[in-house]
């Protein structure tokens, strides 16, 4: 598992980011912070902590500090994510 290092501003300990979920699955990854992200479109699988979830525009998912997690989409459709 490989960890993910984020940096955080001084004056807002917190970043918002858009991110185009891969088609190919990435390394399982992990964080320490917690993470909320709202699917915007496409569809695809999430796993988190060996658990696998579909996901499709509008849900939501909350990744608790040092949960491992991974995510692909689904089929030629772009889908997109905002995280913070």
């Amino acid at each position: 598992m490989a960890i993910q290092v984020l940096d955080f501003p001084a004056d807002f300990p917190a970043i918002l980011f858009t991110y185009e979920l891969p088609r190919d699955l990435r390394e399982l990854h992990w964080h320490d912070c917690l993470e909320l992200g709202l699917i915007e479109s496409g569809r695809g699988t999430f796993w988190i902590e060996g658990k696998k979830y579909p996901y499709g525009p509008d849900d939501l998912f909350l990744i608790n500090k040092l949960e491992g997690h991974r995510a692909h989409r689904a089929g030629e459709a772009p889908a997109r994510a905002r995280f913070v």
